[in-house]
């Protein structure tokens, strides 16, 4: 096989594995219903972080194992508790549902952890709670992987294709621009990129509703937050740079897209009952 040949085979299967993966599963859709109450258990972190500085600017610039683990702990229990209290914020303002954050310490359980049955029982009979609310932050400064593999490789293959027609698929013009487009579309998509008020610093969140009444999981989605300038206009230009601060701006804006499939969710489910309590009473009136 010729340079040439691979170039155009790789660029093809490139592209067909970027149209292919734009298909998303789709939620369960079938939360709970409007006005009934949902128990927010709250957040845990499960992205790989291991390093203070990955998710902020200040820290001891002498610090030991041990004291980093203690610090790297602290931070993500305020993560948690930013995500719950924005999450909740949310809810609360679009008034849809009741939502109630649940003392975890008090069931015996963790945040965001699925309870057992027997949990989530007690948790029934002492609150009133019909459903149980509990997320992952599986990536904080980082996107999954298969996403910016697929942008990055997307763009590459587009240019590619552009770059193989204009010049007869010449090879040198063709790595030139596969090794440039690869050195400056790492940061951007990856993670780490702020320019012109703009910061590319990926929050991901899996999420999962359980009803209380059997443990069954009654809703799931996915959200992703690639940055979010909106946000990130809330705080003081002087520290707006600060890679906190961005990261902080990227869960809000994730935390913001899951309230709003929630809302999405539960407005959909009430036009079902409705449309089925309208046919059921034209079916009685015959």
């Amino acid at each position: 096989m010729t340079l040439i040949q691979y170039f155009r085979q790789l660029t093809i299967l490139t592209l067909l594995i970027f149209v292919s993966s734009c298909a998303t599963p789709l939620t369960k859709n079938q939360i709970v219903a409007k006005n009934q109450k949902l128990g927010i258990i709250g957040f845990k972190i499960t992205a790989p972080i291991t390093k203070l500085s990955s998710i902020q600017d200040s820290f001891p610039e002498k610090i030991d194992a041990k004291t980093e683990e203690l610090l790297l702990a602290d931070s993500f229990k305020k993560i948690n508790n930013k995500a719950s209290e924005e999450l909740i914020s949310h809810l609360k303002k679009s008034k849809l549902i009741t939502p109630i954050l649940i003392d975890v310490d008090k069931f015996g359980i963790k945040h965001g952890e699925k309870p057992s049955k027997d949990q989530l029982q007690q948790i029934k009979n002492e609150l009133g709670i019909d459903a149980v609310f509990y997320g992952e932050i599986v990536g904080y400064g980082k996107s999954r992987l298969l996403y910016p593999t697929l942008l990055a490789a997307g763009d590459i293959a587009l240019e590619t294709v552009v770059l193989g027609v204009v010049t007869s698929w010449n090879p040198a013009v063709l790595t030139a621009n596969a090794g440039l487009e690869l050195a400056t579309n790492v940061p951007i998509y990856f993670g780490g990129f702020y320019l012109f008020g703009t910061s590319f610093r990926p929050v991901a969140i899996d999420a999962h509703v359980v009803s209380t009444s059997d443990g069954k999981e009654i809703w799931d989605d996915s959200v992703d937050s690639f940055g979010s300038k909106k946000d990130l206009k809330l705080y003081v230009q002087e520290i707006r740079s600060k890679k906190e601060i961005q990261l902080e701006a990227s869960l809000k804006s994730a935390i913001r897209k899951l309230s709003f499939s929630i809302d999405k969710e539960i407005k959909n489910k009430e036009e079902i009952e409705d449309k089925e309590a309208e046919k059921a009473r034209i079916t009685l009136s015959q």
